[in-house]
């Protein structure tokens, strides 16, 4: 008889384990089916009602552009009622909220979203919205910090400080001072003002209240700034600009060609040399004697190179560009050249002879005009000027030295 009773409660024990083992069984096949339904919410919530990632994903989609039948309002309810402490789950419901017009809870939710939760991008993107529609240009720019901080590679966002700084010079001031601080998203941000924004006034006095400030314009700030005002045709600001930022010991060696004689770090910004990266070539300045020289290596392959430049401002007038070059083992169907052409109509002021082989250091000069209209900036580069595709082949190595622009002739002979 015990021995009867004790087969019964074993079996016993042996359904009750059976049983919570399939219904843990069943919860993880539940479970496992709503995480891989996640993105088709109504299937992931006929297995498991109450699961917060599909409840979030219905949420999204309800208040999204593909308009999901629902009531964003009661699923953003049951989310926050399943998982209060859901990502971005209040802020769902504010948006919920605002989109029914009830703007005055949607904003207190969007407040106190954003007070305890600095990474609820939908929270402080709402607050920049609203601050910015109030001219609460502080706000706006303050909730713009953290969203750029939070997205830095969002496009978007540069374009709404864009569009929020060029009518309002009180917004452009508070972005200014917000610059100053160096955000991390301060270059990204100056570099797509200079390359978008309409207003060139808007972009100067920004630019201006950077330089008085003690986080003055980064090297690559400088070079889209000066570039910005060519490309409007401000050459004149540009170069004035450019001169600002040039040391004092260095003006009175600035002639027409400046760092002619490479004896000063390229900086590539405009009216200096601008060495641009090239496949099959390297660009580098080297000691020759007590002076330096422009190198110029090739690799055998092909380039079609025009890689060496430098933007000069020269007034209408009769000039000469000089200097020396040296060769070796240059082999080229065309050879290398000076040509200067100018910003505006890209056409060609004059050019050297091409030069291949080997030479020992050997001068040569060019003289050119630049006329009175059309031309106020001017571009030198080194060039292969190839016809073809088979006459970028290139290899060997080309050095120049004292390179220099002289004018030839003198206001007077103008008038």
């Amino acid at each position: 008889m015990m021995r009867n009773r004790l087969a019964g409660a074993d079996s016993s024990v042996r359904l009750g384990v059976i049983a919570v083992l399939l219904a843990l069984g069943w919860r993880m096949v539940r479970h496992a089916a709503a995480d891989f339904l996640f993105d088709d919410p109504p299937a992931a919530l006929s297995w498991v009602a109450d699961d917060p990632r599909a409840l979030s994903t219905l949420v999204r989609m309800e208040l999204g552009e593909a308009g999901e039948s629902g009531d964003p309002i009661e699923s953003a309810a049951r989310l926050l009622s399943v998982d209060p402490l859901a990502f971005e789950g209040l802020s769902l419901y504010g948006v919920a909220l605002s989109r029914a017009g009830d703007t005055a809870r949607a904003d207190d939710i969007f407040r106190t979203a954003a007070e305890h939760a600095p990474l609820d991008l939908i929270a402080h993107g709402e607050l920049f919205l609203r601050s910015a529609e109030a001219r609460d240009h502080r706000t706006a720019i303050r909730e713009l910090d953290i969203l750029l901080r939070g997205r830095p590679h969002r496009a978007s966002l540069y374009q709404s400080a864009n569009v929020l700084i060029r009518t309002n010079v009180e917004a452009a001031a508070e972005l200014g001072r917000s610059l100053a601080t160096q955000p991390p998203w301060r270059v990204r941000m100056f570099v797509h003002l200079c390359e978008t924004l309409e207003k060139t006034d808007v972009l100067i006095a920004l630019f201006q209240q950077l330089s008085a400030s003690g986080a003055p314009p980064s090297l690559e700030e400088r070079r889209a700034f000066l570039d910005r005002l060519v490309r409007d045709g401000r050459v004149d600001e540009a170069y004035f600009f450019w001169l600002a930022q040039v040391p004092q010991s260095r003006w009175k060696e600035l002639g027409y060609l400046y760092n002619g004689r490479f004896r000063h770090a390229v900086s590539n910004l405009a009216f200096d040399w601008r060495f641009l990266p090239a496949r099959g070539a390297k660009i580098d300045v080297v000691p020759d004697g007590n002076a330096s020289a422009l190198r110029v290596r090739f690799f055998g392959t092909r380039v079609l190179f025009a890689h060496v430049m430098h933007l000069l401002a020269l007034p209408a007038g009769t000039y000469a560009f000089s200097g020396s070059a040296k060769l070796d083992h240059v082999e080229s169907e065309r050879g290398l050249r000076w040509r200067l052409y100018c910003h505006q109509t890209k056409a060609t002021l004059g050019a050297t002879d091409l030069l291949v082989g080997t030479t020992p250091w050997t001068p040569f000069r060019s003289t050119f005009v630049v006329a009175p209209t059309d031309c106020p900036a001017q571009w030198l580069v080194l060039e292969i000027p190839a016809r073809a595709v088979l006459e970028t082949q290139v290899s060997g190595e080309a050095r120049y030295k004292a390179l220099q622009i002289e004018r030839l002739d003198s206001e007077a002979d103008r008038l």
